[in-house]
């Protein structure tokens, strides 16, 4: 939502206020918006698709840097050629982890379902990414800074 906010340069209070400002950046030709609403849920919008998840009525142990992971869980989603439901289902999830306060895990797909992995099980395993890879790509295309 902040990130919006200063793109548009005004306040965005309700869902009717964010949907029109996501649909303003579509019209200018941003092929994806995702939006972190905090307690409120979490929205994406790719054309005339419009995806929402509502807030649920949990104990949120921290949101400091619960979008960031939504950004992150999407990319990745969207680097492995997920449909924009299921890249949306692994970026919630993966801001899920913050929000319940699981720090010290990823996010990982297995067997078709969305499972935290705590890091110390996959230290070790980690692979390099190639900078010409379709995720560092879809990540680019996306707007996302990759440390560059």
């Amino acid at each position: 939502r902040y990130e919006l906010e200063l793109l548009t340069g005004r306040k965005l209070n309700t869902l009717d206020e964010l949907l029109d400002a996501a649909r303003g950046c579509i019209a200018d030709g941003v092929e994806v918006v995702a939006v972190s609403m905090g307690g409120e849920g979490a929205l994406i919008l790719r054309g005339d698709e419009i995806l929402r998840t509502p807030g649920l009525k949990v104990e949120v142990k921290s949101t400091v840097a619960a979008g960031d992971s939504m950004i992150a869980g999407l990319a990745a989603g969207f680097g492995r050629g997920y449909r924009l439901e299921d890249a949306f289902r692994l970026g919630v999830a993966a801001a899920g982890l913050i929000r319940d306060g699981k720090f010290g895990n990823m996010v990982a797909v297995q067997n078709d379902k969305i499972v935290p992995v705590p890091l110390k099980e996959v230290a070790g395993k980690l692979k390099t990414v190639p900078v010409d890879c379709a995720l560092i790509q879809t990540a680019r295309e996306l707007g996302l800074s990759m440390g560059d």
